[in-house]
Formats: C-alpha cells, structure tokens, sequence
C-alpha cells in the first residue's frame, strides 16, 4: 500500500524541507498541488527538493514543467479527465506517470487513459474541506478487481483519511492512501505521517 502526501494548498513555514524531510522518512509520492501558484513558483519550489525524489512528484497545475524536469509525473483534475482536447494535449508530453481524479466507480470503470493510479474521494468525511462528506462505497472496490476484464488503474483513496483507517482500507483492497489534512493541520507533520507510515507497515 503506497502512501502519497498532497501538498497543503496555502505553503507553510519551511514546506520545502519538511517535504525533503518526509521523503526520507520513505515517503512514496509527492502531490504538488499550489492553487495560486504559476510557473515560476513552481519552479522555485522543486528547485528546494531534492532532485534524487523529483521522480516521486506528480504536478497538478503546470503541466508543462515535464518538459524542464523530465521525471515529474503528471495529476489530471477530474475535469480535465473529462476533456478530450486536454487529455491529447497532457499524453503528447509523455510523462513517465499519469493519474488523475475520480468521484465515482463508474469513471474507474470506463476509464480509456493509459493512467498509472487514480484518486477517489471522499473515502471520509474531509478533514482539509470542511463539509465534504464521505460518498464512496468502500465495498465496491475488491469485487470490481475480481471482476474487472482488463487491468485496472491502481485505485488510491482520499479523503479525511487518518491512521486509524488504514486497516480497513487495506482490508477492502485500496493500493494506497492519499493524505493532506492529516499532515499539514496538525502541530507535527512528520509525526503525522510517521504514525500512517507505521499504521500501513502493521498491515503489510
């Protein structure tokens, strides 16, 4: 089960180097995720990480940052899965990963993108969104791997998600958790993801 932060969307005090940080405490994957930011932010920002975990990063914005660092993978909001002329023009850039967002079994289902993984939220009541209620049936999941005729994208779960709910989603066979709330609300983001780190090795 991999485990995958989302950047919080305001940056907070020393960002960089607690991502840095979290990376060597075994983080998975990175989600860069800045609402306001443009290009030149976002340039500033990888140039504080490391470049041995650039390949551990996925944009959500910007996608044309692949074309200066070639090991970024790209994130597709669910509404630009939903846009063709997009679509064409995020596969013309080749990144070495490609996932994106869904809100239903049915999109993981009729799916036609080659996509590495996908998020499907809300598993939980949103911590970091306030009044965004859990709408996922997490029984769904393992019989659609059983019964499903081609591969499936691995299937990441988002949304309100702690370390008390590992074992469950384990359980009921999600290939990874994605976190952002649990991180950054709290007063310790690296005893925070160390505690979901430690909840996911218990179930392997």
């Amino acid at each position: 089960m991999k485990l995958i932060v989302i950047t919080p969307e305001n940056t907070v005090p020393e960002e960089a180097s607690l991502v840095n940080q979290l990376f060597q405490l075994g983080l998975d994957r990175l989600h860069l995720r800045k609402k306001d930011f443009g290009i030149d932010q976002y340039h500033a920002y990888l140039q504080q990480i490391d470049p041995e975990y650039h390949h551990r990063i996925a944009v959500h914005e910007q996608f044309d940052l692949v074309l200066t660092y070639h090991s970024l993978g790209l994130h597709c909001k669910n509404h630009v899965l939903h846009d063709q002329t997009q679509m064409k023009r995020i596969l013309e850039l080749y990144p070495i990963s490609l996932s994106a967002s869904v809100h239903s079994w049915r999109e993981v289902e009729e799916n036609s993108y080659p996509l590495n993984y996908v998020f499907i939220s809300p598993v939980y009541n949103s911590i970091s969104k306030k009044g965004y209620q859990a709408s996922i049936d997490l029984n769904y999941l393992q019989p659609l791997k059983d019964n499903a005729a081609t591969d499936l994208p691995a299937v990441v779960a988002l949304g309100g998600i702690t370390h008390a709910h590992i074992p469950e989603l384990f359980q009921k066979g999600f290939d990874g958790v994605a976190v952002l709330g649990a991180i950054w609300e709290g007063a310790d983001p690296l005893a925070a993801f160390s505690k979901i780190k430690n909840a996911i090795s218990e179930c392997l």
